[in-house]
């Protein structure tokens, strides 16, 4: 679970592959075989599925589908906004950061731990 501040980015969808990059790179760290990457963004996950359309995005697409990882084949799911709240109450955290800083734990904060339970029952 993380978040990180990203400056000076152009779009939404800029940020969301942004941080999908990171994220990638922080659980390949973290030494996970298996991995599922869920995103309340349809567009980055087109993006990332055919990123020939999206050939603005190439930086950031090359990185997430290239780069050499521990895991075998990351998945990407989309999930709307309305089922994937503590993705939005991250991002929103997120964008109150100061210039690169940066949140990474294994163990959700404990503010996020009501919306974690809440959503478990959708």
């Amino acid at each position: 679970m993380g978040a990180k501040a990203y400056p000076l980015l152009y779009s939404s969808l800029e940020a969301e592959a942004a941080a999908l990059s990171w994220a990638m790179k922080c659980i390949d760290n973290m030494g996970f075989e298996e991995v599922i990457f869920e995103s309340d963004s349809m567009n980055l996950i087109e993006a990332v599925r055919d990123p020939i359309l999206w050939p603005w995005l190439s930086s950031y697409t090359d990185d997430i589908l290239t780069s050499p990882r521990r895991y075998f084949k990351p998945e990407f799911r989309f999930y709307g906004r309305e089922v994937n709240g503590c993705a939005d109450l991250l991002a929103s955290k997120a964008s109150s950061f100061s210039i690169y800083q940066a949140f990474l734990d294994c163990n959700p904060p404990i503010w996020l731990i009501p919306n974690i339970e809440k959503e478990k029952l959708i």
